[in-house]
């Protein structure tokens, strides 16, 4: 069972009929927090029957649960419905539950004939996924004490925050405070337009592992710490804080994007091979700034290149800047084109990335290799 759990304090319980249960109703049981909004309230309003009023009702722990039976766990063509149990709740309806929160229940208490499930529950939530949890369960006890030390403690403050230092936020993530700086978001129609938010951000940094099991940084920015973080987990400077610094520092949202600075790259011969992967066609940027296709034909021993106009009736083999080459080889077409990249910077200085992308010769300036 994942440790990462939430209790919310209400419920909000929606009906359908079914004759399949022992009161004629099945539940949907969403959270509530103390304001009264909900969690997943479009699937909600969506699968309960509207002639059914929902109802709301405290999340204290209570007893007289009784396992009923399993439904699902079968497939009419593409559409197959998973396995879950169905628990009868001493409220009058019925909910279901994943299988393996079934395991887990029977791993805490016992399911006795004719009387249900020993012990009193509670619902809480997995991330999306109800679990219907033991009170006696280590999970449960865990999150009562942090709630415990948070109504004592309080949550921690920006003014409690230090370079480097190691925090607990209230979702069980655990993230390094990297400082508060100036954010940048960017127009969805000009993908290099930075617009500063009108305050700074508190980064923080998350380490995670990839596929590859190498470590990989993410970047956390919030307007406020209100109600985030409940420990400090190490005070001490980490010892990954200059490769988080490093990760930061290369993010557009960090130094935005300076258009002042772009500049064209050539490519070289062995990056110019690479660039046709596993298929015949690639598109590079000559030197001219225009985008051809390269075509390097394995099977027909064909070689070359396509301007690429937006009409396929307009394209000439081999024309470059009007006049027509006769090329045999991958390295005649490299010398005559002089295939280029584009690559922004930020402000600070760093390289953010490179494109292969049309240019104007005339206005971007080139940087030899």
């Amino acid at each position: 069972m994942n440790a990462s759990l939430h209790i919310p304090a209400k419920l909000k319980v929606g009906f359908q009929e079914r004759g399949d249960t022992y009161t004629g109703k099945l539940a949907y049981v969403i959270p509530m927090n103390e304001k009264g909004k909900v969690r997943k309230e479009k699937s909600f309003e969506s699968w309960r029957d509207h002639n059914y009023v929902p109802e709301e009702y405290e999340n204290e722990p209570m007893s007289g649960f009784v396992l009923n039976k399993k439904a699902g766990g079968y497939a009419t063509g593409w559409n197959h419905r998973k396995t879950y149990i169905r628990v009868y709740d001493p409220r009058g309806f019925e909910v279901e539950i994943s299988v393996e929160n079934h395991l887990y229940i029977l791993e805490h208490t016992n399911s006795i004939v004719g009387k249900g499930l020993e012990g009193e529950f509670v619902y809480s939530w997995s991330g999306k996924n109800l679990v219907l949890l033991p009170v006696n369960a280590p999970e449960y006890v865990a999150v009562k004490k942090e709630e415990e030390m948070i109504e004592t403690q309080g949550f921690l403050t920006s003014k409690k925050l230090k370079v480097g230092a190691t925090y607990k936020t209230l979702d069980d993530s655990i993230l390094v405070y990297l400082g508060k700086y100036d954010e940048y978001r960017y127009d969805w129609r000009n993908y290099y337009r930075a617009i500063k938010k009108s305050k700074p951000t508190f980064h923080f940094c998350e380490i995670r592992t990839d596929r590859f099991k190498e470590l990989d940084y993410k970047i956390h920015r919030y307007p406020t710490i209100s109600k985030k973080l409940t420990e400090v987990i190490d005070e001490s400077e980490h010892p990954l804080l200059s490769d988080m610094m490093e990760t930061l520092e290369g993010e557009r949202e960090f130094s935005p994007i300076a258009l002042g600075r772009t500049a064209v790259t050539p490519v070289s011969f062995d990056e110019f091979i690479l660039g046709f992967g596993r298929t015949d066609f690639q598109k590079v940027v000559a030197k001219n700034g225009q985008a051809y296709f390269v075509y390097n034909g394995r099977e027909m021993r064909e070689i070359h290149f396509l301007s690429s106009t937006p009409h396929f009736k307009s394209r000439v083999k081999n024309m470059y800047e009007g006049e027509v080459y006769d090329v045999k080889t991958l390295e005649e077409i490299y010398e005559l084109l002089e295939p280029c990249v584009v690559c922004y910077h930020l402000q600070n200085g760093r390289l953010y990335e490179k494109r292969v992308e049309t240019f104007n010769p005339n206005t971007v300036k080139k940087k030899k290799r």
